[in-house]
């Protein structure tokens, strides 16, 4: 792959025969996998599976490695789309946007199916915990109608600035993610993976235990799927997933 620095230029007037580069918006994430890009727009809880061209356009305007002759002629206009979506900050830059450069990822082996892990599921789950399971589940269910993506992510950061969490063991988790999966069964709604694991970071927060929410993704077929970690270990899940998907987003350390 071509150098970011290429004869594409986006500048005009005094300065327009040296590269000039564009910031993602605050609340956009981008993960880079085979030549294309994902895009995550956290304010709106869209996905964006961009198209090669689409995809080598972004990589030119944060600067990351691309094709040029795919961009030549067409790179104004699908500057103005992606302002349009609001992926982009107003305002051009002679450096690349620096948040995303460790995004560009290696392949991922890929994702087949999100599925409770045996050892989750030996031990017994006491009745009350169960109960403390559904209540959480029904508050990320909440947050996740009304606020969506960002308001659960924000609701995690929340909780555990308001209490000092301390990550854990993978046995001090055991017992919270056995009874969630026990309050997911009888919960009256189907509950996807980001309100259950917001659900899990929510409680173990209130009984000082942190977790990081992570967002992964695939990109053909389009997949998405959120997870929960402690210092890296993943909690209640496969712990394949950093192998099988490229992380889009995480919540901080």
């Amino acid at each position: 792959m071509p150098d970011v620095a290429d004869s594409t230029r986006i500048g005009t007037g005094a300065c327009a025969d040296a590269p000039v580069f564009r910031h993602l918006a605050p609340d956009v994430h981008i993960v880079g996998m085979d030549a294309h890009v994902v895009v995550l727009k956290l304010a709106c809880d869209r996905y964006f599976n961009l198209s090669y061209a689409h995809s080598q356009a972004l990589r030119r305007l944060i600067g990351w490695r691309h094709a040029p002759q795919e961009i030549a002629q067409t790179l104004p206009a699908m500057q103005d789309m992606f302002d349009a979506e609001g992926l982009l900050a107003p305002g051009e830059h002679a450096m690349p946007d620096p948040r995303h450069a460790t995004r560009d990822m290696a392949p991922r082996l890929g994702f087949d199916a999100w599925l409770a892990m045996p050892g989750d599921l030996a031990g017994n789950a006491r009745t009350r915990d169960v109960m403390r399971a559904s209540y959480w589940l029904w508050q990320a269910q909440r947050a996740t109608r009304k606020t969506r993506m960002a308001g659960v992510i924000g609701g995690i950061n929340a909780a555990q600035q308001r209490r000092d969490t301390q990550y854990g063991l993978p046995g001090d988790y055991a017992p919270y993610v056995a009874a969630m999966h026990r309050a997911a069964l009888c919960y009256p709604q189907c509950t996807p993976c980001l309100p259950w694991y917001a659900a899990l970071a929510l409680w173990c927060a209130h009984d000082g235990l942190r977790l990081q929410l992570v967002i992964g993704v695939q990109r053909q077929p389009f997949y998405a799927h959120a997870w929960a970690e402690a210092q890296g270990r993943v909690i209640g899940d496969d712990p394949r997933r950093r192998e099988q998907l490229a992380v889009i987003y995480e919540t901080p350390v």
